[in-house]
């Protein structure tokens, strides 16, 4: 007959470790989930939601599997919905897409082109 040696520990015990267990997994989900959003209060333009360490990837994954876009046709959705300028979070990596038009107009203005602006005033 084969001798298998039961634990000295009581069932409380691993009921207190399930739930010391639970809360730290709990504790981490949390930490996550505050910091994603810690980061998404920053001066960003507007996007879709980021989710905690994965960033928007389920909602990519959801427009690209279940409504059948490509890229390209992603990029124009999020447009229509977020305006010219959008930020796009995937795995804690923040891109920003611009349309042409906020292109043209970045490059049109001198503060935010890099072009010296001269003060035509005070030249002689």
């Amino acid at each position: 007959m084969l001798f298998i040696p039961t634990p000295s520990f009581s069932s409380s015990f691993y009921v207190f470790a399930y739930l010391a267990s639970l809360l730290g997994i709990l504790y981490v989900i949390f930490i996550a989930w505050e910091t994603s959003y810690a980061r998404t209060n920053r001066n960003l333009p507007p996007g879709p939601r980021s989710w905690p360490l994965v960033g928007c990837i389920p909602t990519l994954l959801y427009l690209a599997l279940i409504k059948r876009m490509d890229k390209n046709r992603m990029v124009k959705y999020f447009t229509e919905i977020y305006g010219d300028v959008i930020s796009i979070t995937i795995f804690n990596q923040v891109t920003i897409f611009l349309s042409h038009d906020a292109i043209k107009e970045a490059f049109r203005n001198p503060y935010l082109s890099d072009k010296s602006i001269i003060n035509t005033k005070t030249c002689k």
